[in-house]
């Protein structure tokens, strides 16, 4: 993988990295409107519907403090009179009555109130407080909610209660004036659990058993509740309704809730397909960047790769005798510090071999130059086959050659090196221009690396001194600098 496929990736990566958590960011943001958005509208039904509860319970009180008014003033035949009135204007009244404060009800026989909840409730409470029963199936089958209210005696002695009985279905019907919007229920619950009234009106529930409200909860009851497994997942309530045991709960059922989520997810899903269109487009921008750079690239590698030939060929050209292809004076004056460098970190010898040809002067002045090129030649094809693969071998000027045989003693090479000059005195070498080919014959001084110097030009120069004697000897001899050494010792 390229270094640019690699940033391409890491600039895609990023941007989808940025746009995702944009995107999430933008999701929470989201929960949180629709969240608060709920909260503020179920809030603000709430509000309406305990205003409507504590209004219609709050009329039904009017009426029943006139009767009352009617029962101090004209007796049972007053309150009759009263409620008559009242039940043209409110036909859901079914009955108005008065109990004394033995439970008796005046003015007609029936059932002793000393056991009922709306008579022992007044007693036990005093005051003048308004009494709100549950509701209750009445024998003929209908659900009756009571109200009631003390009677006192002129000496303020409990004197009985008056009493008012609805039909239940009436109180939900009349709240249902002011309908809730679709997917949202509104409950009125008793104390003690008993359903009151609902909203969508639903007469089968009434007097149906619901869950306690806790009057502690109904303190921050406008908080709204949350609970995805529920039918009516958002909930505000139970919220009080002002002093009387009724509390009034109001929820979203799930399908609304469900679409006002389709409608977050249409938009995330189409935020998340531009997100992908942008992505595309970047991507498809980077693929048409990284061709051209990739062209670039391709003919930048190719103009690197033929100066680097060029660079070699150069380099080549400059290390090589350009007469007999070995290598030239610089190249073995540079690699053979390098060499004695490596020997000795190994503990190795090196030995340096000298070669001077014998009478080659003669060979330039009597046959040309063209033939001491040839003859060069023909020696430098010769060392370059008689060495190794690991040796050194070049030409170090005039008609003066070295070989550098690593891992070799003077000794040892002393034994190859007379090898190479019986070799080369017994082959003949065919010069241009001659018919006959001419026998040639070489001198060879050897020095060795540690025993006869610690750098290179030092070797060299004793290689040197035991070619000289060599020459001085006779020629076509190898010598060793060691023997020199032995002589002046």
């Amino acid at each position: 993988m390229t270094r640019f496929n690699r940033l391409a990736i890491a600039q895609a990566g990023l941007l989808a990295g940025l746009l995702l958590a944009m995107f999430l960011l933008w999701s929470f943001d989201q929960s949180a409107r629709l969240s608060a958005r709920m909260e503020r509208e179920l809030t603000q039904l709430s509000d309406t519907y305990v205003a409507a509860g504590a209004e219609q319970v709050g009329a039904l009180d009017d009426a029943l403090r006139l009767l009352r008014h009617a029962e101090e003033r004209d007796g049972v035949a007053g309150l009759a009179a009263a409620f008559d009135a009242w039940r043209v204007l409110r036909p859901e009244l079914v009955e108005a009555a008065a109990f004394d404060g033995l439970g008796r009800r005046l003015g007609a026989g029936g059932d002793s109130a000393l056991g009922q909840p709306w008579f022992v409730g007044p007693r036990r409470r005093g005051g003048d407080a308004l009494y709100l029963d549950v509701v209750r199936r009445a024998p003929d089958g209908r659900w009756l909610l009571t109200l009631s209210r003390p009677r006192w005696s002129a000496s303020g002695r409990f004197d009985g209660v008056i009493v008012l009985r609805v039909r239940a279905e009436a109180l939900s019907e009349r709240l249902a004036r002011l309908p809730p919007p679709a997917g949202v229920s509104v409950r009125w619950r008793h104390l003690d659990g008993t359903l009151m009234a609902q909203l969508p009106p639903a007469p089968q529930r009434i007097g149906a058993q619901l869950a306690r409200p806790d009057p502690l909860a109904a303190q921050t009851g406008r908080a709204l509740h949350v609970d995805m497994h529920d039918e009516s997942p958002w909930r505000v309530g139970p919220v009080a309704v002002g002093e009387l045991p009724l509390f009034v709960d109001v929820a979203a059922r799930r399908g609304p809730v469900d679409t006002l989520f389709m409608r977050q997810t249409l938009t995330v899903g189409a935020i998340g397909l531009i997100t992908l269109a942008v992505a595309g487009v970047f991507l498809l921008a980077l693929a048409r960047q990284h061709r051209s750079l990739l062209r670039a690239s391709t003919a930048l590698e190719e103009s690197y790769r033929e100066i680097h030939l060029l660079n070699e060929k150069l380099r080549e050209r400059a290390v090589r005798d350009p007469l007999t292809g070995l290598y030239n004076r610089v190249y073995l004056e540079e690699m053979l510090p390098k060499e004695l460098a490596r020997a000795r970190r190994q503990g190795e010898p090196v030995t340096v071999v000298m070669i001077d040809f014998d009478h080659f002067k003669r060979i330039n002045d009597n046959y040309g130059h063209a033939a001491g090129d040839a003859a060069l030649r023909a020696l430098g094809q010769l060392l370059a086959g008689w060495v190794r693969a690991g040796d050194i071998v070049g030409r170090y000027g005039g008609e003066e050659f070295i070989v550098v045989l690593p891992g070799l003693s003077q000794e040892v090479a002393a034994v190859r090196v007379e090898s190479w000059r019986s070799e080369l005195a017994a082959t003949p070498v065919v010069l241009p221009g001659l018919d006959d080919a001419l026998s040639v014959t070489a001198s060879f001084g050897i020095a060795a690396f540690p025993d006869h110097g610690d750098s290179g030009r030092a070797v060299i120069e004793k290689a040197d001194i035991a070619l000289y004697r060599a020459k001085r000897q006779g020629r076509n001899q190898v010598v060793r600098y060691g023997q020199v050494a032995d002589e002046h010792a």
